[in-house]
Parts: C-alpha cells; sequence; structure tokens
C-alpha cells in the first residue's frame, strides 16, 4: 500500500475449554484524514464562505479561526490555527494565532458596506504538531 493507506488485519479469539482459539478474522484498510476546514466563528457563530455580517461582528473580541472538520461532531479533533492572512482592498495583514491582529483589524474597519475581505494562507497545527496549509480560502461580506 502506498503512504495514504494501510492493511490492518483484526483477529477475534476465544479462551474455549482452556484453549486458545480464533474466531474470525478480517483486513481493514486504514487511510489518512482528510485535512480540516477552517472556519471563521464571530459572535458565537460559524460565518459561512461567502455570508454577509456587521462590521462589529467580524470585529468582536469572541472573533477567531478554527480548524475542524465541521460541527457534526463525528471526528473531534483539535487543531490549532498557527497563521493566517486577511486581504482586502489589495492589501494585506497576517496573524500567527487563530485571532485577529490589531492591523487586521484596522485593514477590516478601513472596508465599506458590501466590500469583501478574504481569509487566506490558513495554517493550522495537528494534535501531533504537524504543520499544513489548508486549502481554499474563506470570503466575508460585510454589510
Amino acid at each position: 500500500p502506498n503512504e495514504s493507506s494501510k492493511n490492518v488485519t483484526v483477529t477475534v479469539s476465544a479462551t474455549m475449554d482452556g484453549k486458545s482459539q480464533t474466531m474470525g478474522q478480517n483486513t481493514y484498510k486504514v487511510k489518512n484524514l482528510p485535512d480540516p476546514s477552517a472556519f471563521f466563528i464571530a459572535g458565537g457563530k460559524m460565518i459561512q464562505d461567502g455570508e454577509k455580517i456587521s462590521r462589529n461582528v467580524a470585529l468582536s473580541d469572541d472573533m477567531y479561526l478554527e480548524a475542524s472538520y465541521g460541527t457534526d461532531g463525528i471526528l473531534d479533533i483539535n487543531f490549532k490555527i498557527t497563521e493566517f492572512t486577511i486581504f482586502a482592498n489589495s492589501r494585506t495583514a497576517s496573524s500567527s494565532s487563530e485571532k485577529l491582529t490589531s492591523k487586521q483589524k484596522e485593514l477590516i474597519k478601513s472596508l465599506n458596506r458590501n466590500e469583501s475581505f478574504f481569509i487566506t494562507n490558513i495554517h493550522a497545527a495537528s494534535p501531533a504538531g504537524k504543520d499544513m496549509k489548508l486549502k481554499g480560502s474563506i470570503r466575508i461580506i460585510l454589510n
């Protein structure tokens, strides 16, 4: 198998009359998990790509970026956002955490109603510490 999948054999045995006896065996293909997705959380709400939000919500103190597999809770793995960039009006500002920096906030404050900013260059660390660049970007529209 290649790096992205491996075969694992699970064997079930039982002790019967003092002897171990194999009851069954099956081989499964185990694959690596895909990279998580990035989500913009503001005002306690997960903001979707292309969604309109108020400037106050975008700049709220409880705003942060999250890397996860979504809200369904099937995989609850703690990733940590380590870097992201805000792009707006041909200007950029970067952060080295999940929170907006003062420069990023100033960039958002400079936008007019119905203008967008983009969250790009999003990096996250896995629980094992592996750095991964997440695919895509998030577009937020100020209303």
